[in-house]
């Protein structure tokens, strides 16, 4: 019962804790937002707990992993990529990304897995810090953080 309450809190903890600190730091990168979107976050979750593997097949235990991870995420300084659409479409792969995303989910909605689709994709998202940030944000991030720990 602990167990799940401190889960059923935790997403929205990290999250007012991440509202609060992006209010009193100055740390940006144009574009991006830093640590995980809330609204992500909560897609991220619908997506989980409508999956098979929650649903019928009762991987439970993911679930504490998901939200943990997730939460511990909207607090990191992970630059993710933001909803502008011209920074979305300025970058030629992530609008191929964004296409075949789209194209993918069709496939799946027909398939009846719309929501693991879904949720494979929220899953990119999470990693995409490593993958689809230039270096300069990153750096810029970095500076930022040291200017306010100083």
């Amino acid at each position: 019962l602990y167990l799940a309450l401190i889960t059923a809190f935790l997403p929205l903890f990290t999250g007012v804790i991440r509202e609060v600190r992006s209010r009193l730091e100055d740390i940006s990168c144009p574009g991006f937002f830093v640590g995980f979107p809330r609204n992500s976050a909560a897609l991220l979750f619908i997506a989980f707990f409508q999956t098979k593997m929650f649903t019928d097949w009762g991987y439970y235990w993911i679930a504490y992993l998901v939200i943990l991870l997730v939460s511990l995420l909207q607090l990191s300084y992970l630059p993710f990529m933001g909803n502008d659409k011209a920074m979305l479409l300025k970058i030629p792969r992530i609008k191929y990304y964004l296409i075949i995303c789209v194209a993918l989910l069709i496939g799946f909605t027909y398939a009846g897995i719309f929501w693991e689709g879904v949720f494979l994709f929220m899953m990119c998202f999470v990693i995409s810090p490593f993958v689809q940030v230039e270096k300069e944000c990153r750096a810029l991030i970095k500076k930022q953080i040291m200017q306010t720990q100083s």
